[in-house]
């Protein structure tokens, strides 16, 4: 049985049927239950675990310009794991197919985007855009890596940044990088398994 207390920091999406992809790709999958990370890692955190210069005044802004292979060994480091892209998509939208984590219109009050701050923003500023499970920022802010393959050679990132156009901000919406890429709007944020 699942505990009712998930870890620290983390929320439950339990088990069960969501509606994934964009709207005329969209099918119904169903997933175990999972863990995933209520804040995008921020600097400070990352610092803790590798090396990674950063201003005072950022201590609480997601960690940016990590590779796909800098979120990965850092999720092995705290005991998690990078989320697959359809975890991911379950996490910000829930159930309901929705296009945003808040609901199905665009919001600008609800999420840093379309460069309106200049750049990243403390992870959580946003309490009216979390998502049905209580995530925050799980649009805007930063792309976030997952562990999932867009093709041979690049891995999925989702959510959108503080650059993004709303269309991109959609739950649905899919990026790609080469995994070893750095961008100032690429971060990630963790996920673990559940107990069956």
């Amino acid at each position: 049985t699942t505990p009712s207390r998930p870890p620290a920091g983390t929320a439950l999406i339990p088990a069960g049927p969501f509606i994934y992809g964009e709207e005329d790709k969209e099918q119904k999958l169903s997933l175990p239950a999972f863990y995933m990370d209520i804040y995008e890692v921020t600097k400070a955190e990352y610092a803790k675990v590798r090396p990674h210069d950063y201003p005072l005044d950022k201590v609480n802004h997601p960690v940016v310009n990590v590779s796909w292979y800098d979120a990965k060994r850092y999720c092995t480091a705290v005991g998690k794991r990078l989320p697959t892209e359809q975890e991911w998509e379950k996490a910000a939208r829930g159930t309901d197919g929705r296009h945003y984590p808040w609901g199905d219109m665009y919001d600008p009050q609800k999420v840093n985007a379309e460069g309106r701050f200049k750049g990243t923003t403390p992870v959580g500023q946003f309490p009216s855009g979390e998502s049905p499970y209580g995530l925050f920022d799980m649009a805007g802010n930063v792309w976030e890596w997952t562990d999932s393959d867009y093709d041979s050679h690049s891995k999925v990132r989702r959510g959108g940044s503080w650059w993004s156009a709303p269309r991109d901000l959609h739950s649905a919406s899919r990026g790609r990088d080469a995994p070893a890429d750095l961008y100032v709007g690429i971060g990630f944020r963790c996920a673990q398994d559940a107990p069956k």
